[in-house]
This record gives structure tokens, sequence and C-alpha cells, in this order.
């Protein structure tokens, strides 16, 4: 029989959507403080919010009658009408966060202006004592005993302690990063006091979050278009990884949220689909353009105009990584008549058009631009860097301009392969001796599934007999091709793919097989072409497979290691 729920029981259901654990609670709690002009805030949490979990900020407080309304459903002192929800800059509305939190809890208040102030303390949205209290400016909110009368999810709470701990580190550290300029004082249970002063400069709080490497390893941009801007910083590629990253997070007027198409527009940027690049992504945009009130806890954020947002972020990132690479690329030569014009002396001025537009080639490694002033064209000449050496037959170092840049020998003429195959500038070489190869049952049905793949890629084959395969001509990519080369080719190849993975597993593969190994001993020449063409690849950071193919240690850092500095 379908019935109206009792008032008390509609009360629990709303307040458990808003107060789901003690983070939830401390989320609430300091987005109030920071809607109230907190310049400073104190967070204090005993028996991971369970116990009790106090907020205290030095905003502008509340009177006796506000206090008295306080913890009404839909009380609010952010909005007067349906329309100032998507006009204002407060951290979202939903007018049940200090009404939820006392149906769970037992609430206490302090609040005043400076000149008066009171105290007082609730049991579910009443008001059961208020009283005058010293003088007292801004607000103290202590939650004590958790769920009290709520026993499921107290239960719940108290059997996931390591979860609301990571909860807690998580909503804490939001605000530490998307607050630089509030003040915050962080006491766990019985521990030190964590002090973060405010900071005018925001890369000072994110050094004290995140450490010094934050600034070796993290590569800055921003886009300033109308009335939205984008900047924050994304982990340089040379510090890059196929494992997952540590920081992926997105800042919306200051507010972390979950926008997936940020981290696809990253990922894009960077052009290489195993890597998960880390990043802290800050917007700023007006309030017509979002809104923060379509989930109970305000963790997603419905965002108009997708589309433009990606294609300005996908468009900074890419033009940041030009930078960073024409850095990288930029050998230092000493002989001043040989550097001519080298990588342009404006090359700033060039990084828009070359970046923005697909068609536009990118700087090649030692490439000397001269242009002709009749012409318009570019004349390119190379050289061989002097300070340019091989280590342990598998790494390649050279100096640049602001330190010294290691290159993996093998994973570098991976990428050169893998693009050349991609867009079909590997020829077919003819061989002078055909190789003959018999085929095991499971490695015909391979190649029977690939052999069209690994014709487009160069390979020309004839058959000889049912069972045995001769290959007349390979890729050029390859110095030469014998019968356990090929089998291991084909053994490394998976027959539970789609057509589309197939042939990108296939790239790969090939890519890996053809290149130089560690361990091989190469010319001056030979590494400096290498590198020319590793700088002329699309994505020159990352090996097929995802694994970082340069690794840049700045003079800076070395000047550390040393006590320079």
């Amino acid at each position: 029989m379908i019935k109206f729920l009792p008032n008390d029981v509609v009360k629990k259901i709303a307040a458990g959507e808003v107060v789901e654990s003690p983070s939830s609670v401390v989320r609430e709690l300091v987005e109030n403080s920071i809607d109230a002009g907190a310049q400073n805030i104190g967070i204090t949490i005993k028996s991971s919010g369970i116990e009790s979990i106090e907020v205290m900020d030095d905003g502008i407080g509340m009177t006796k009658e506000d206090l008295k309304l306080a913890t009404k459903r839909y009380a609010t002192s952010k909005i007067e009408d349906i329309e100032d929800l998507y006009k204002k800059f407060t951290l979202g509305f939903r007018g049940e966060a200090l009404y939820s939190i006392s149906q769970v809890s037992k609430l206490t208040i302090i609040s005043g202006n400076g000149n008066e102030a009171w105290k007082a303390t609730y049991r579910g949205e009443e008001l059961t004592d208020i009283e005058p209290y010293s003088t007292f400016k801004g607000t103290r909110v202590k939650v004590l005993d958790l769920f009290y009368n709520f026993p499921v999810r107290r239960e719940f709470t108290e059997g996931n302690i390591k979860k609301v701990k990571r909860e807690l580190n998580e909503v804490i550290s939001n605000f530490l990063i998307g607050y630089p300029h509030i003040g915050f004082k962080i006491k766990w249970e019985n521990k030190k006091e964590e002090i973060y002063p405010a900071k005018d400069i925001e890369i000072e709080r994110y050094i004290h979050i995140f450490g010094e490497d934050f600034v070796r390893q993290m590569k800055d941009f921003m886009v300033d278009e109308d009335d939205i801007k984008i900047y924050g910083f994304f982990k340089r590629p040379q510090y890059t990884s196929v494992k997952r990253s540590t920081i992926q997070k997105v800042f919306v007027n200051r507010r972390r949220v979950n926008l997936d198409f940020v981290r696809i527009a990253i990922r894009s940027a960077f052009g290489q689909e195993n890597v998960k690049p880390e990043f802290l992504i800050f917007m700023e945009l007006p309030p017509y353009f979002i809104d923060f009130n379509v989930h109970p806890q305000k963790k997603e954020v419905k965002v108009y105009n997708e589309k433009k947002l990606f294609s300005l972020l996908y468009h900074a990132v890419k033009k940041a990584l030009f930078e960073e690479r024409v850095v990288l690329s930029d050998i230092k030569e000493t002989k001043e008549d040989q550097r001519g014009d080298y990588l342009l002396e404006n090359k700033m001025n060039e990084i828009e058009s070359l970046t923005l537009h697909d068609e536009a080639r990118q700087l090649e490694f030692g490439e000397v631009l001269n242009k002709n002033e009749d012409s318009g064209e570019k004349e390119t000449s190379h050289y061989i860097p002097e300070k340019l050496f091989q280590i342990h037959d598998m790494y390649i170092v050279a100096e640049v301009e602001t330190g010294i840049i290691i290159v993996d020998q093998h994973a570098a003429h991976e990428r050169i392969i893998y693009e050349k195959l991609k867009k079909k500038k590997s020829g077919t070489k003819r061989l002078l001796f055909p190789v003959a190869v018999d085929l095991e049952r499971e490695e015909l049905e391979i190649f029977e599934e690939y052999r069209a793949i690994l014709e487009s890629m160069g390979f020309e084959f004839r058959a000889l007999g049912k069972k045995s395969i001769v290959i007349d001509g390979i890729p050029t990519v390859f110095d030469a091709m014998d019968r356990d080369m090929f089998k291991d080719i084909l053994n490394n190849l998976d027959s539970n793919l789609n057509l589309p993975d197939k042939y990108q597993y296939t790239l790969k593969t090939m890519s890996c097989k053809a290149a130089i190994k560690a361990g091989k001993k190469l010319s001056k020449e030979e590494m400096s072409a290498l590198l020319d063409e590793l700088f002329a690849c699309d994505v020159p950071f990352f090996c097929p497979h995802g694994r970082p193919i340069i690794y840049k240690i700045s003079l800076l850092e070395l000047e550390k290691k040393f006590g320079r500095t």
C-alpha cells in the first residue's frame, strides 16, 4: 500500500543525501566559512570526525536572529530568488547544509560580529538554547557525536575508518589547493597542528603541499579569452609515466569538481593514448556557464558549452608542450657562427601559428631557420652538437641551454619508426635473398589475420606450400629480416583484438622489433641523426607504449645537488 512517510524519516533521508560521511560535514562547513569572507579557517577533527568536527573562521559572523534560523531547512543568506542560482559566485546552494548536519549530530554554533556574540545549541533543527558569549568575530561550528541517531550510517562509518580518513584528507587538500589566499590550521586527533599561511603567490602554497619537485616537474600554462580563464599545471612529459597519476584535479571557480572532458583534452594534447599525465587545472567561468546545484553534495557540476572549454584547454596545453619541446631540443652549440638563428630568435612569437594548425610542421632538432627575404622560403641545415655523447651504449646525453637531457636510444628509435609506419613514410625494401619461413598452425592463423596489415606497412609475401611463406620485401625501417625475427613478430601479435586495435598493436610491435637495441654503440653522427628525427616527431616525449623517452636535469637541480645554491 502507498502511504506518506513520517516526517522524521523524510528528514533523515534528506540529511543522509547531504551528509554522507565526516568529509561531507567538513566540506559544507568550510564552504560556509569561505562564503562568509573568512581569511583564516581552523579545522579540528577527533576520532576521524565521529567524535567531533570543529570549523572556526574569522568571517562576517551571524546575529542572534540569524542563529535562530540557521538550521531551518532552506533558510539562507546566499540567495533571494531563483535567478540568483545562476548569477552568484557562492559555492553552490541547496539550503540543507546546517539543517542536514543538525539532523545527524549534536550541533553547537558560536558566532559574532566583533561587538557581540552568541552561543546556540541545537537538537535536530530546533534551537534548544542560546546565550551571550564573550566578544568574538566569526563563526565556530562544533559537530559532536556524528550519526548518533543514525545507527546504520554510524556503524558503516566506524567500520571504514581508512576510507573515511582518505576522504577527509582529500576534502581538506582540495580547499588548501583551491584557496591559497586563505590561511588554514588543521589539527588531526592529538597530532601537532598543521599550519598553511595564506599566500598571495599561488605556487608557494602548491610547493608547501606537493614539495619543491612540483616546480621542477610541472609546466604551467594559461588561456584567457573573453570571460573565460583556464590555467594551471601539467607534469612535464619527461617526468610522466604510464603508471596511475597521483594528481588529476580540476577546480571550477575554486571548487573541486569532476569533469571528464578535461582529462580527455589533456591526454589528446599529449598525443599518447597510454600516458596518464598529472595535472592541476583551474577554470574561472561566469555564473551563467555553470550549475553547481545538480548533485546533493555538489561533487558534479553542469558546464554549458563544453566544446569551447575543451578546445581552449586542448590548444593551451598543446602550446605549452611545444614550448617545452623547443627548450628540450635547444642544443647548446659553442661555435657561434654555427648557431645562426637557431630555433628562432623570436620563437615565442611563432608558437601560436605553429601549434594551433594541424598542417604546421614542428621545428626539427638542431634545425637552423633562415628566411629568404625574396622567396620567403626557409633553408634547413643541420649540424652535429659538440657536447653530445653516449653512456653505457644505452642513453644519449646532450647539453641544452638550461641543463642536460638524457634520451633512451631504443625508446627514441621506437617512436621514430612508429610515426614513419603510421604516416606511411616507410616503403618496401626488396630482399636480395628472400626469407622462407615455416609456420606452425597457430602462427599461420595469426599470419592470415594480420597479413593485410603487415603488407600495408611494407612487407611482401608469397605462399610456399600450405604452411610456408616467403618474405620478398620488408619495410625500409628494418635493416634486415630473418626467420626468427619474423616469427617473433607474429608471436607478439594478438588474435583477440578488434581491427583498429590490431593495427595499433602491429605498429607498436613492428616499431619495437625494428628499433636499435640498448647496447648498440652509436657514432656521434648517428646520435645526432637520431635526436634530429626524434624532435621532428609529433610526440617526441613517449615511446609508442607510453614510456618516457627524455629525462631532463636542470642546472638548478645540479647546483642544489652540489650545494651551489
